[in-house]
């Protein structure tokens, strides 16, 4: 959440409000974002079972099943990402037990979801399955192990085994700058072990693998240190669960329930398609986010504007200029204020910051703010009243602040378990999916265009951040712990690739730049230059904002918003010459002609010829190849700076640090 306020917006003071706790009939159990068919851009799923094996589809994925019910082969963007198939493994007296399926049946099968139950036998006992598989491509398990009588198990465990040149990069919970987001560490054997680790993604520059779970119920000692391993073997990478280590009876019945989604989960149009509006009439963006100011919204967070008529105005204003109104609102936290919780107070859990005597945005209102509970009562409240705020206004989507996991302990409330006569936290995954499912689907009922955003820095849940259209990140980087560090440092390439392009999750990024207590007197051109090499966009909102400005004027003018995005690790049979320092991606326009985006990781300027295939940048006409400079060194207003190409041969200087942004017709 940021410390100062965004936008201004004038309006008046609060007026009466009735409590919807009082006609509660209005909004429970309601159907509002629940639908059968998935929202744009996701496509249906559908499940063709053929004797023992199924295959489940989506878009950009299949998923084939085998008799046991988990997948035999996950096919991601035409790549197939298993080097083995998903093993629950099981071994009794001195001997590996054997699961041979009795059974399985389609259960549902709708656009939205398929459901799948199956079941298998063992000397140690019965396995019952069910595989949910819904339309952005999770798959969610639920395991029951009904031992035989008197069975006893040395071993159990899940091995995920994925390709190695697919398995490059990986992302784990955890504070920057830990060993969790990046390149996987090089060698053979145990890479990392520990205690149950809740959620993993494997994958490369274009595609991934993600498993997770809600809690660590299923583990005989889930601190152990080798509960949970990542380990490189020939011809594979593999995550592994083990549940239960020595032997030891099953408890009656051994449960287990865990999600597996392969990315990326929908086609993403990139960080030009939305671009925060900056102060207007200055800027170039295509969407605002008017900020949470007691002048704005009831209470901190909430979703209804203090005045709906002059918010309308507000939003009326906006809508003139062809920009798009998304606003603050909070889904997993609430403001003590607001009138439900006199009604609901199961909805809270703990504190999460203090408004009276505080600082910053929630100080402004003066009320506490509390983590939600998201209990299905509570997922219908929030959604219909979003829905309200959303129609009445005529709004074009929304910001949602605290996207974030926020792990819970409330077993009256089905969140969390007992071990040992103790509570134990939950990972609320799933719950807090339908609560972002229904908010995305809400929206696209509304209006198709409608943008769904997230701030999650540095959370990179997929399964629910599917439902975002942009992710917001960075904010992170304004704590102490990175008090005189630069954007260098920072953001070395493998954590650009692992947590924050977006590309090979399926998520548009948005950058939340946090200068204040950064290293002082960076050049911004650093940032601007990674954020074209991997599209991604930049929030700014200070003098910053004017090259960031100019460039998406230069693609604006060139008539390269829409184009197609090649990454430089596809681009290198175009743009042949790249290095390690200095690597180049392309925007190919449709109809001829593309921008090239030259970016220098290097602390020194390089001089550099480069051979480009002109033909496969799509260029026009049967005149000579013309390059010239879409912006210029200094950031001045764009000229005609026409470079020397001779042949397929393009030679340019592109500064330290810095970035080169050539038009090519």
């Amino acid at each position: 959440m940021r410390a100062i306020m965004y936008l201004m917006i004038v309006v008046a003071l609060p007026l009466a409000f009735t409590c919807p706790a009082d006609c509660v009939e209005e909004w429970t159990n309601n159907r509002i974002g629940i639908s059968e068919v998935p929202p744009p851009p996701f496509t249906a799923v559908s499940a063709n079972v053929e004797g023992s094996s199924t295959r489940i589809s989506c878009w950009g994925r299949v998923y084939t099943l085998g008799p046991t019910g988990l997948p035999v082969q996950i096919r991601s963007k035409d790549a197939d990402l298993l080097a083995a198939p998903v093993r629950l493994i099981a071994e009794s007296e001195g001997g590996a037990v054997e699961w041979k399926s009795t059974g399985m049946k389609l259960v549902k099968s709708s656009q939205a979801q398929v459901i799948l139950e199956g079941t298998a036998q063992s000397r140690i006992g019965k396995l019952d399955w069910t595989c949910t598989a819904e339309y952005d491509g999770l798959l969610r398990y639920d395991l029951q192990i009904a031992p035989s009588p008197g069975a006893t198990i040395d071993k159990l465990e899940m091995i995920f085994s994925v390709k190695p040149e697919h398995a490059q990069l990986k992302w784990q919970p955890g504070v920057w700058p830990a060993d969790r987001h990046g390149r996987l560490r090089p060698g053979e054997g145990v890479l990392v072990s520990g205690g149950a680790d809740w959620y993993t993604w494997l994958g490369d520059l274009d595609r991934g693998l993600a498993v997770f779970f809600e809690t660590d119920e299923a583990w005989d000692d889930p601190r152990r240190a080798d509960a949970f391993r990542i380990e490189r073997q020939p011809g594979s990478v593999n995550v592994a669960w083990w549940f239960i280590k020595g032997t030891k009876a099953l408890p009656e019945p051994w449960k287990y329930t865990f999600g597996i989604e392969a990315t990326p989960v929908k086609k993403t149009p990139g960080g030009r398609k939305w671009l925060l509006a900056g102060h207007l009439p200055v800027g170039t963006g295509n969407f605002v986010i008017p900020w949470a100011t007691p002048r704005a919204l009831r209470y901190f967070g909430y979703p209804k504007a203090t005045n709906s008529r002059k918010y309308r105005r507000l939003v009326e204003f906006y809508h003139k200029q062809d920009i798009k109104v998304c606003p603050y609102v909070l889904l997993n936290l609430l403001s003590d204020a607001a009138p439900e919780l006199s009604a609901h107070p199961e909805w809270t859990g703990n504190l999460v910051a203090k408004g009276k005597g505080g600082s910053g945005d929630v100080a402004r209102y003066g009320d506490d703010l509390s983590a939600v509970v998201p209990t299905s009562e509570y997922i219908d409240w929030i959604v219909w009243k979003c829905d309200q705020f959303v129609r009445e206004n005529d709004l074009d989507g929304m910001y949602h602040d605290f996207t974030m996991l926020m792990v819970l302990t409330d077993i009256p409330q089905g969140f969390g378990y007992m071990r040992d006569g103790k509570p134990v936290r939950c990972y609320p995954f799933f719950a807090r999916r339908e609560l972002y499912k229904r908010i995305y689907t809400m929206l696209k009922q509304y209006k198709k265009d409608a943008i769904n955003i997230g701030h999650m820095s540095g959370c990179l849940y997929l399964p629910y951040l599917s439902f975002c259209d942009i992710i917001v990140t960075g904010e992170h980087f304004g704590g102490a712990h990175f008090q005189g560090k630069t954007y260098q440092e920072l953001l070395p390439d493998d954590y650009i690739q692992a947590e924050i392009m977006g590309h090979n999750y399926g998520l548009t990024t948005v950058f939340l730049e946090q200068w204040g207590n950064l290293a002082p007197n960076q050049d911004h051109r650093f940032l601007l230059g990674l954020a074209l090499l991997y599209d991604f966009s930049l929030w700014i909102g200070t003098e910053a904002e004017k090259p960031n400005q100019r460039v998406y004027k230069a693609f604006r003018e060139f008539g390269a918003m829409d184009a197609e995005f090649i990454p430089f690790w596809r681009a290198d049979d175009i743009v042949r010459g790249q290095t390690d320092e200095v690597r180049c991606s392309v925007y190919r326009k449709q109809r001829g002609g593309a921008m090239l985006v030259f970016f220098n990781r290097g602390k020194e300027a390089r001089k550099m010829t480069f051979t480009v295939d002109w033909a496969k940048l799509k260029t026009q006409g049967s005149g000579p190849v013309v390059a010239r400079d879409a912006l210029p060194a200094g950031w001045d207003e764009l000229v005609d700076n026409q470079l020397p190409v001779k042949g397929n041969q393009l030679t340019i200087k592109v500064p330290a640090e810095g970035f080169r942004l050539l038009a090519v017709e």
